[in-house]
């Protein structure tokens, strides 16, 4: 329908413009700008989605400990497995037995639903960014 109008008003424009070569050129080169500006506009709604805000690292974190109702505790444990340390380097950072840090591990899994520490991580990681 839209091409029909379109020949319609060009008709109706190169009639009135009679045989003046510059302002049929002109006319064509406005509408032609026009036409592409529309199209960008449409595109723009139809197709791309406005790009949300990417969430920062802590705001991940906290949503994601959040959600679980992960204890302080929990959390410090479930930060340092982030950045993949051993049951034993969390334990020395925390200034705490290896056998603590099992105890608060198996929570952490107990609470997300996950078999192990890779399924933890790989949970955490599919967390979308909001």
């Amino acid at each position: 329908m839209l091409g029909r109008f379109g020949d319609a008003l060009g008709t109706s424009i190169s009639l009135s413009l009679g045989n003046s070569t510059l302002a049929t050129v002109a006319v064509a080169a406005v509408l032609f700008a026009a036409s592409v500006f529309v199209f960008y506009q449409l595109l723009q709604q139809l197709y791309m989605h406005p790009p949300t805000p990417e969430r920062s690292e802590r705001e991940r974190f906290d949503a994601f400990a959040a959600s679980f109702e992960l204890s302080p505790r929990e959390r410090e444990v479930l930060r340092l497995a982030l950045d993949d340390r051993t049951n034993a380097e969390i334990a020395e950072t925390l200034f705490v037995s290896e056998s603590t840090v099992k105890f608060h591990m198996r929570n952490l899994l107990k609470k997300t639903g996950c078999k192990n520490r890779v399924e933890l991580l790989a949970k955490y990681a599919d967390v979308p960014p909001v």
